[in-house]
């Protein structure tokens, strides 16, 4: 999978930086998760302080078209829906 990162805005008083990359795949769809994980890697800060916005992938495409924020901090992360998308939910007992 390769990352191109085609643009960067850097939103000061939200403390973040809003990315748009698009990747390169040879495989299926990628995951949010993965995603997450090489933009993280791509700009060496934790996972946790990257949140997947939006993902677009044409039908037949190799190529997703990624919106993501990199937040300066963990803590500054919302918790909301956009935190759940991607992930496998708790099963309740």
């Amino acid at each position: 999978m390769n990352i191109t990162i085609t643009q960067e805005k850097n939103n000061k008083s939200m403390k973040r930086l809003e990315i748009s990359a698009e990747l390169n795949n040879d495989g299926s769809t990628i995951s949010r998760q993965k995603i997450r994980e090489k933009i993280s890697e791509h700009y060496k800060k934790p996972v946790e302080q990257v949140q997947i916005v939006k993902v677009e992938q044409k039908y037949g495409s190799k190529k997703a078209l990624t919106y993501a924020n990199i937040y300066e901090e963990a803590s500054l992360v919302p918790d909301n829906y956009l935190n759940k998308r991607g992930t496998k939910k708790e099963k309740k007992a």
